[in-house]
């Protein structure tokens, strides 16, 4: 499984791109054309075009010839009315997370990029018509005749407020880079530039302060509207990000290359997927099921020998027991505290960590 990942500022200069090529087209078709994998076919003014969407992180242009699956994902047969033939209205990212929104005269496609991925149908209400894979959070519910809501998260690039004591996060703040990542939707590849800039480390645990904050609502609106001239491929903390150049360097790839990386990408995990032989997937299989049963077993044989010290114990020093009972049951009676009866039976049985005269329940350390 690749480790490319791409950030919330890749997608919305992929938003950008493709609503000003694709707005006014129509969608052809909607097919899957492998697990958690669909091929948007788009009919332009330029001519056909097709978006590969590899859940859960991965969208790009591709030139590859998908074949389209036999039997159709769910979701596929049940948006197929509303998706063959759609004139595209817009296409935009929401807010600064990797959710793409692709607004059609018939419903709203929208690609959620994150966490698990994710395909939803909105109708002009923004009720979920259809959902590829149906989950329920508190607070967020992704299921047909639901109001789709999106998570919580950064706002968009425009709507960054002045102060920054009007930014809302969901997150405590523990560090610079975390809370940029968290809050603001910065890819973590990005945060020691970032960092940098304000003259911090991304694993300083200092909140911001309104004058840093101003430089660097400053940096991120200018960096948001920067025309792309190229694409990176950086790698950080093990994996490989795809981020916009704004700037003209040598290194930079161009739009086609950025996409061919990318379809690349899942081409070789495909490949790594269909190359395990059926017989060693289904030994892996077996070996797993047979470590969790002896996990199990285990886990049973330790409860078992614990309940027979307890019971030796307890038949051991059957009369200290009787006693403690008696203890406990005259302290309930007298409306004697817990924690002086444990203090008191404690002279005598060590072992007595604690007691709840209500619920009746006396806890023994046992060595």
């Amino acid at each position: 499984m690749s480790s490319l990942e791409l950030p919330g500022i890749s997608l919305h200069a992929f938003a950008e791109k493709w609503n000003n090529e694709w707005k006014g087209g129509h969608i052809q078709q909607l097919r899957g054309v492998g697990e958690n994998m669909f091929v948007l076919k788009i009919h332009t003014h330029a001519g056909t075009k097709e978006l590969l969407i590899a859940l859960p992180g991965l969208i790009t242009e591709t030139t590859h010839k998908w074949k389209a699956e036999e039997s159709q994902p769910s979701f596929v047969n049940a948006t197929k009315k509303e998706m063959d033939n759609a004139k595209i209205e817009n296409i935009t990212q929401a807010g600064l997370d990797r959710i793409l929104k692709i607004e059609t005269n018939t419903g709203t496609l929208v690609i959620e990029l994150f966490g698990d991925g994710n395909l939803l149908l909105l109708d002009e209400k923004g009720k979920i018509t259809a959902v590829h894979d149906a989950r329920e959070w508190k607070g967020r519910t992704l299921k047909r005749n639901h109001e789709y809501k999106l998570p919580t998260g950064p706002r968009a690039w425009d709507e960054l407020p002045e102060k920054i004591i009007d930014i809302q996060s969901n997150s405590p703040f523990r560090n610079l880079g975390g809370w940029m990542v968290s809050t603001l939707g910065i890819a973590p590849v990005a945060t020691p530039k970032m960092s940098e800039m304000l003259g911090r480390k991304p694993e300083d645990t200092n909140e911001l302060t309104q004058s840093e904050w101003k430089k660097l609502r400053a940096f991120l609106i200018k960096r948001y509207t920067d025309s792309v001239e190229g694409w990176l491929r950086v790698e950080f903390n093990k994996k490989e990000w795809i981020v916009p150049c704004p700037e003209k360097v040598k290194e930079r790839a161009d739009w086609k290359t950025a996409f061919e990386w990318i379809e690349s990408t899942i081409l070789n995990r495909n490949e790594e997927v269909d190359s395990e032989d059926p017989a060693e997937k289904e030994r892996a299989a077996l070996n797993i099921n047979l470590e969790r049963q002896q996990a199990q077993i285990n886990a049973w044989e330790n409860d078992a020998k614990q309940k027979k010290k307890m019971g030796e114990w307890i038949y051991a020093n059957f009369d200290l027991v009787t006693q403690l009972l008696d203890v406990v049951k005259r302290a309930k009676k007298q409306k004697v505290s817990d924690e002086k009866v444990v203090s008191e039976v404690k002279k005598k049985i060590r072992q007595v960590e604690h007691i709840n005269s209500e619920k009746g329940e006396i806890e023994l350390i046992l060595e």
